[in-house]
């Protein structure tokens, strides 16, 4: 089966009903039962949607829950403390980056009568791979400066790892 990609917003709720019937990740989405609690663990997720190797748009998929047949949770509440488009951006922007931030945009959609986030993260061949040029710390997670962080098939490079020379070259 194709995996299917970001076309435009009209297209989002069928997008992440296709890609939730896969019931499994990819290399350009990701879903999350709720918005992240840890701001680097966030930030994490947004730079390696950025690098995938899909050269796609990356999908954060805010209100599928893996754990329950990828199923969309029930109730706003449920999302956690929901973010948009401004939070994200103002958030990105404090950061240092080497050559550029991703595009980020959030597009609240609906799935089966549940509210659904999608954080759509750009990816742009003239400034990928994204990096940071400091350490940025929440709590105990880190996200290292001068680290390229990606995907591998459905899994984040890990915050203590970085992506192979290989992925890099291709990104």
């Amino acid at each position: 089966m194709e995996e299917p990609s970001y076309i435009d917003d009209e297209s989002l709720p069928q997008l992440v009903s296709s890609l939730a019937s896969l019931k499994r990740e990819g290399s350009y989405w990701d879903f999350k039962r709720e918005w992240h609690k840890n701001k680097a663990n966030l930030l994490h997720d947004i730079i390696c949607m950025a690098n995938n190797p899909a050269d796609e748009t990356g999908l954060l998929i805010i209100g599928i829950d893996e754990e329950s047949n990828y199923t969309a949770t029930r109730g706003c509440k449920t999302l956690g403390r929901r973010l948009n488009t401004q939070n994200i951006v103002e958030f990105l922007r404090s950061k240092r980056w080497a050559d550029g931030m991703p595009h980020v945009r959030v597009v609240p959609t609906s799935l089966d009568g549940s509210s659904v986030d999608v954080l759509l993260v750009g990816h742009d061949d003239e400034v990928a791979p994204y990096y940071l040029t400091s350490d940025y710390t929440d709590g105990k997670e880190t996200v290292r400066a001068g680290v390229i962080y990606t995907r591998d098939i459905d899994c984040n490079t890990p915050k203590n790892g970085t992506a192979t020379s290989l992925t890099v070259e291709r990104l």
